[in-house]
């Protein structure tokens, strides 16, 4: 309350004090006030710039943590539309799988964390890309595509090095097979 009407610091930025507050009113459990002072941010702008885009961000880790991934899904939405920055778009794709993913729709998490594998600048090898699709072989394991599951499953054994990592895909592809099983009845 002591924040609502206070300027912005002299060396601060207003849209960035603006996302500041609107953080704030996530940590208050006052979501849609939150939203209402981001949405004039959005309005009528094509692009973001990276500390913007970057505090967004920060606001959709707010809600998801506070289990708000629909609002996080309608931030995340208009932050991809008007980033330029492929690293940012990238994560966003991420972030957007997570929440799908949180709302029971892993069908299309697994879509988003597709994209953000493949997304330039990475490689869907590299660490990123790696976690993404591991993340996305889950979600479609819960879609009950498990043969698809199973396939992003073995390209990543096929490239995966550490014994760690192989022990938990392995064990992944296991509870995959368990899935498919029928259940039997004593």
């Amino acid at each position: 309350r002591l924040m609502e009407n206070l300027p912005p610091p002299s060396d601060e930025d207003p849209v960035l004090w603006q996302l500041r507050r609107a953080r704030l009113h996530v940590y208050a459990d006052e979501t849609g006030q939150a939203l209402a002072l981001v949405a004039p941010l959005l309005a009528g702008k094509d692009t973001l710039s990276p500390a913007v885009a970057g505090r967004l961000m920060q606001l959709v880790f707010d809600l998801q943590t506070a289990g708000r991934h629909r609002e996080a899904l309608t931030v995340l939405t208009a932050v991809v539309a008007r980033i330029g920055e492929p690293r940012l778009v990238r994560e966003a794709y991420y972030w957007i799988a997570d929440s799908r993913s949180a709302l029971g729709d892993h069908k299309d998490a697994a879509e988003y964390y597709l994209l953000s594998a493949a997304h330039p600048p990475g490689d869907v090898r590299d660490l990123w890309g790696h976690s993404a699709r591991f993340r996305a072989a889950e979600a479609l394991g819960r879609a009950g595509l498990t043969a698809d599951a199973r396939g992003v499953y073995q390209r990543l054994l096929g490239e995966t090095r550490d014994a760690r990592q192989r022990a938990l895909i392995e064990r992944s592809v296991q509870q995959l097979w368990l899935m498919e099983k029928p259940a039997t009845t004593p």
